[in-house]
């Protein structure tokens, strides 16, 4: 028998692998048509192009079609939630495969039905047949709605109150995509081609034609009761307007409010507990504020006595800015300052607090037009030293007293997207929003749907000496809810019509003719010979495996061997030849992905493991993989995968780790590291109501080391100062280097003051021991503050400061010696003390 004369009497279907692709594309572009008519939730249609397409792919070429109709229904379905929700989250995941097995479901018991009537081949010529097809079409159309809709009910995507409406019209869309395009695919993938494709003329032109005329009456019917639909929407928009503006003239009341506290007692007067009280009720009322903030106006003579000031609350403080790559630092000397010195909530605000808002450009502009007007001035649109997330903010700015251009500035901290997702709840889900800086052509908030619709609602308004342009358009909830039955009714009359006409020209134009069907005979060796070499030269940068699961052999590649440092004939080519290479410690999640990967839950197979070479050292190792073949019960016969040696890498990532939290000098934790074991073991000793010791340990006479003999020797005595603190403590203790020759010990779990001081003896005289340095003997010692929790403090701000006077406490008393924290201590005093040329100058040899 010829080739040509053997394809004449095989459906498209059977024809190779190619078509089967094809139909799944076809099925996701057909039915993403479909559904671009479809009912709330988005995924009934009132005509459903893929149930007849599947139909007939099932009745042609059976089992063969059948993972190709369920991927098609899959990826149409993932993409469809996808466009909707703008990610593929569990849910979205499990609605797909819901709505797929039942789809396919549907196709196999339509074509196990429709054989049961008319045999292979069929022209689908006679009455029987033709009336058959007509009946039996809604009886098993009621698979798909029934699993699918009953489906999302239970998952909670489809009310009670639309079960029944989004069932009917599932049904009545798989019902009449089933009838129409049943004929269509057969026409042009049924054997005998000639037969059917002399139909195309005679019955696919002509029904096609009235389909697209009568799905063109639909599209221009749902139009003109669109446009009847609209008139809530401006009504729910210009709504939305209002509460928008009369939101932000709440917030100019607020500064206002604020403004009047400090005009009212001073701008010194305030402190920050009272400040922190009037902001925690403002900002109880308005949750969208992301902070409130007070910035007095300092001039550069009286910056350091400010920070001085600050710091007797604040430790920590200081004016800073930002530098050109966004990175705070200390603010550059300048003839005035705006620094943020309160803000509340303080929380997740840190970082803004002490920055000069004169050192901004927009900011200051905004600062200088607020005192000019003497009213409220919103900023251009920009990034808030707060926001990590990208989200643009404004600031909005007043001045406390306009009159004195000595006076400060209060701010409200306004995150946009925030502003307007709790500013219109109950109107959100039925409006797409867009806010605009005019000015900027910036764009504040948007949550416009991927489509993008274009706005049908624009109105301008001016606020804080800028302006502001509000878009809107109607979400597809909004549009679903105002959808009116009429069109949906001349849709179902008139594909039903077009159904009804192609049962007759199908009639009026068939003819008998006979289907051999032969499956050609493929070399399987051959092929996987060929592909194996492609795949090995393709991957020829990595090494590559291909293991054949069904006797447990690998094709290991050279370069596979290589990488573990073997010749070509010394690997055994068994699957636990590589299990057994696995470290223990990798071993039971590798294998765990291998196997998820084999069962069908990932794609992908995909993992970081180490892998023992050849000399018994490790390497770390990329190791990626994915089913190629499984049999007809979905068990794996083969897989595929390469190997990447990322040992390199693995170890830069742990160089990095490391540098992040130790001293690069010493090797002792840093300060990161220490306050992160701070707050642990600080936490532990609250709740188990034990005593916890703080030191401050500062080496005497180092500076004369460093400038006198060099920085290589100090950096050597750091070392070997850092080894005897270390060598004093226990192994739950912390020893920290916080910068120069600063240390801080931290002592969990102590039972008595006692204990303390016998390591902070011990401390003492191991750094008053000579050290040698290049054969030269050195001697310096130490000044030790002690600090106890809970007799000393509280927290860790109050613990670190009250260490800190002690220490001082200890230079003041001569040095070499061991202070107590005491209340009696003057901080202030004992630093003034230690300032060049006084009593106690810490640096004084």
């Amino acid at each position: 028998m010829s080739r040509t004369k053997h394809d004449n009497l095989l459906s498209l279907f059977e024809l190779g692998l190619l078509p089967l692709f094809l139909l799944s594309l076809v099925y996701i572009l057909s039915g993403k048509l479909g559904l671009m008519l479809a009912l709330p939730p988005g995924y009934a249609s009132p005509i459903f192009p893929p149930a007849g397409i599947a139909l007939a792919a099932a009745f042609l070429a059976g089992r063969r079609t059948w993972p190709f109709i369920f991927v098609g229904s899959l990826l149409l379905n993932l993409w469809i939630g996808y466009q909707d929700q703008g990610n593929i989250g569990t849910t979205g995941a499990l609605v797909a495969t819901i709505i797929a097995l039942a789809s396919l479901l549907q196709a196999i018991l339509g074509s196990a039905m429709l054989r049961k009537i008319m045999s292979l081949p069929t022209s689908l010529d006679n009455s029987r047949e033709v009336a058959g097809f007509l009946l039996l079409a809604p009886v098993f159309c009621l698979t798909s709605a029934s699993l699918s809709v009953g489906g999302l009910f239970l998952l909670g995507l489809v009310d009670a109150r639309e079960l029944i409406s989004n069932w009917v019209a599932w049904w009545i869309g798989d019902t009449l995509g089933a009838v129409v395009l049943f004929p269509l695919t057969m026409i042009f993938t049924a054997a005998p081609f000639t037969l059917w494709r002399s139909r195309i003329k005679t019955v696919a032109l002509p029904i096609s034609a009235v389909f697209v005329f009568f799905v063109a009456i639909f599209i221009k019917t749902s139009q003109w009761e669109y446009g009847d639909s609209l008139s809530e929407f401006k009504q729910y928009s210009q709504q939305s307007l209002m509460q928008f503006q009369s939101k932000l003239e709440t917030q100019e009341a607020l500064l206002a409010q604020t403004a009047a506290l400090f005009a009212r007692d001073g701008d010194d007067a305030v402190s920050r507990n009272e400040f922190a009280r009037f902001a925690d009720r403002s900002l109880s009322r308005y949750p969208m504020i992301q902070a409130l903030s007070y910035a007095p106006r300092i001039t550069g003579e009286r910056r350091q006595a400010f920070i001085t000031k600050q710091q007797f609350e604040l430790t920590q403080f200081t004016i800073t800015e930002r530098n050109d790559q966004g990175k705070l630092q200390a603010a550059g000397f300048r003839d005035f300052y705006y620094p943020v010195t309160f803000i509340e909530p303080l929380s997740g605000n840190q970082e803004a607090l002490g920055f000069d808002l004169a050192s901004n450009p927009l900011r200051l502009t905004a600062i200088v037009s607020a005192k000019q007007t003497g009213a409220l001035v919103a900023s251009a649109p920009l990034q808030l030293v707060q926001e990590k997330q990208g989200q643009k903010g404004v600031l909005l700015f007043m001045a406390i007293n306009p009159q004195d251009p000595y006076s400060g500035v209060v701010t409200s901290v306004l995150r946009m997207g925030e502003f307007m997702t709790q500013l219109l709840p109950e109107v959100s889900p039925h409006l797409y929003m867009r806010l605009t800086d005019a000015e900027e052509q910036s764009t504040l908030y948007d949550n416009f749907g991927p489509e993008q619709p274009r706005p049908l609602f624009s109105r301008t308004l001016d606020f804080g000496g800028r302006s502001y342009r509000l878009e809107t358009a109607p979400t597809p909830l909004y549009n679903q809810m105002h959808r009116s039955w009429q069109s949906w009714g001349v849709l179902a009359i008139s594909v039903l019509s077009t159904g009804l006409l192609s049962a007759l020209l199908l009639l009026s134009t068939g003819y008998t003719a006979r289907i051999e069907a032969q499956v050609a005979d493929r070399t399987r060796k051959l092929r996987d010979s060929e592909f194996r070499w492609k795949f090995a030269l393709e991957g020829a940068g990595d090494g590559v495996w291909d293991w054949d699961v069904s006797n447990g052999k690998v094709f290991f590649s050279r370069r596979w061997k290589e990488m573990l440092g073997y010749d070509k004939e010394e690997i055994s080519d068994s699957v636990d030849e590589w299990k057994n290479r696995l470290h223990p410690d990798d071993k039971a999640a590798t294998l765990a992905a291998l196997q998820a990967n084999l069962d069908g839950k990932t794609p992908i197979y995909t993992i970081e493991h180490r892998l023992r070479c050849r000399d018994g050292s490790w390497k770390w190792i990329l190791d990626r993989g994915m089913v190629v073949s499984r049999d007809h019960n979905g068990r794996p016969l083969r897989v595929i995968g390469t190997q990447t040696d990322i040992t390199e890498r693995k170890l830069h990532e742990q160089l990095v780790q490391r540098l992040a939290h130790y001293d690069a000098l010493t090797g002792l934790p840093n300060r990161s590291l220490f306050d992160d074991r701070f707050r642990q073991h600080l936490t532990s000793a609250k709740r188990d109501k034990q005593m916890l010791a703080l030191m401050f340990i500062d080496l005497d006479r180092f500076k004369p080391v460093n400038d006198d003999l060099g920085h290589h020797w100090g950096d050597e005595l750091l070392k070997q100062a850092a080894t005897r603190m270390q060598a004093c403590v226990r192994e739950a203790d912390t020893v920290s280097r916080i910068g120069g020759d600063e240390f801080i010990v931290l002592l969990p779990s102590i039972k008595t003051l006692d204990d303390a001081f016998r390591v902070a003896e011990k401390i003492r005289l191991a750094l008053s021991e000579p050290f040698m340095l290049d054969n030269h003997r050195i001697c310096i010692s130490s000044s030790i503050g002690l600090a106890l929790y809970p007799d000393d403090g509280l927290d860790e701000l109050q613990l670190l400061k009250n260490a800190d006077t002690a220490m001082y406490a200890a230079k003041a008393a001569g040095r070499d010696t061991i202070q107590h924290y005491r209340n009696d201590m003057q901080l202030m005093g004992l630093k003034q003390a230690l300032e060049p040329g006084g009593k106690a100058d810490k640096h004084e040899l």
